[in-house]
Formats: C-alpha cells, sequence, structure tokens
C-alpha cells in the first residue's frame, strides 16, 4: 500500500459506532461492507465512444469484475485516499476486483444529523458510492449536510483521527 498505510497500520484502529435509527440503510449497508458480506453487482460499462486502445483497458477490469461478481464486497483493498486538514478524511474508494462494483442506493436523504463535530462519519446522500468521511474538524460544514449524511461516529481512535488529520499532505491544484 502506501506510505499513508504504513504510517496508519502501526497507529492502532478506529472503532466506530453506527446511528441505526437515524440513518438505518446507510448504516445497514456500512456494516455490510465492512463484514465483507455485501453483495454488489459489476457496473455496466459503456464502450461504445470509447477508442480501441480505451476498450482493451478497460475490458480487463470489466472481466475480473465478472469473475468475481458472486463474492461479497469488502473494504479490505480500500485505504485514506483524501484528508482535508481539520474537515474530512475521506476512505473507501475500492480497488482491484472490486473497482467497479455498483454501490447500493439509500434511502436515507431525509436524515439531518449535522456534521458539527469531528469524529463523524458519513457517506454521500442518495448512496451510490463506497467513498466514506469522518469529520476532522469541529466547525459545522453546512456542505457537508448539504451532500453528507451522518451514519455513525468514531468511539475509539480519535488519536488515529487526529494524527491522519495532520498529515503533511499536497494540495490538489485543478
Amino acid at each position: 500500500g502506501s506510505n499513508l498505510d504504513k504510517q496508519a497500520a502501526g497507529a492502532g484502529r478506529i472503532v466506530v459506532g453506527l446511528y441505526g435509527k437515524e440513518a438505518p440503510e446507510t448504516a445497514a449497508m456500512f456494516e455490510q461492507l465492512f463484514a465483507g458480506t455485501l453483495p454488489a453487482k459489476c457496473q455496466e460499462v459503456d464502450f461504445s465512444a470509447a477508442t480501441a486502445r480505451e476498450e482493451l483497458q478497460k475490458k480487463q477490469p470489466v472481466k475480473q469484475c465478472k469473475a468475481a461478481e458472486k463474492k461479497p464486497v469488502n473494504l479490505e483493498d480500500s485505504s485514506v485516499f483524501s484528508i482535508e486538514k481539520d474537515s474530512i478524511i475521506s476512505f473507501g474508494r475500492l480497488k482491484g476486483k472490486f473497482m467497479l462494483r455498483e454501490a447500493p442506493s439509500n434511502g436515507d436523504e431525509g436524515a439531518r444529523l449535522s456534521h458539527d463535530r469531528k469524529g463523524l462519519l458519513s457517506t454521500r446522500r442518495g448512496g451510490g458510492t463506497f467513498v466514506f468521511g469522518i469529520t476532522a474538524g469541529d466547525k459545522d460544514s453546512e456542505e457537508l449536510d448539504a451532500n453528507s449524511v451522518v451514519f455513525g461516529e468514531v468511539l475509539e481512535g480519535m488519536d488515529l483521527v487526529d494524527k491522519l488529520n495532520n498529515t503533511p499532505v499536497k494540495a490538489y491544484v485543478a
């Protein structure tokens, strides 16, 4: 894995509690994903606009996905991939044979818990993604509230969240 993975591996672990009453579908999906029991079919890939080279590059991952489609999805091959200091630590993007799996949608769009402190677990409203975040700051975030649903919180391991939050990263410039 990455240097960040190696740094975090020896630092401890993060234990989360899920808000099953406030965001039941998201909490259940995360629990299944974490346990490695979440079924998820492969995404349909449209090759019509692809060049011959792009089609060759895309066919192998599609073939791998289809071959492993009966195997449940898990977070085993995922990692932290983005740290926005004092805002959000993003993780969960799937790789390898799970890369093209289709994430389930959820009906938790109405859940209105606020991203008002650090240590909250959230994902995009409506689902459709395996990307999750842990808030890393204490300020309320209207942007996160508008686009993401809170479905849990860190119970143990805030020291690791703080360590990740303070990890030097290069700023992305578009």
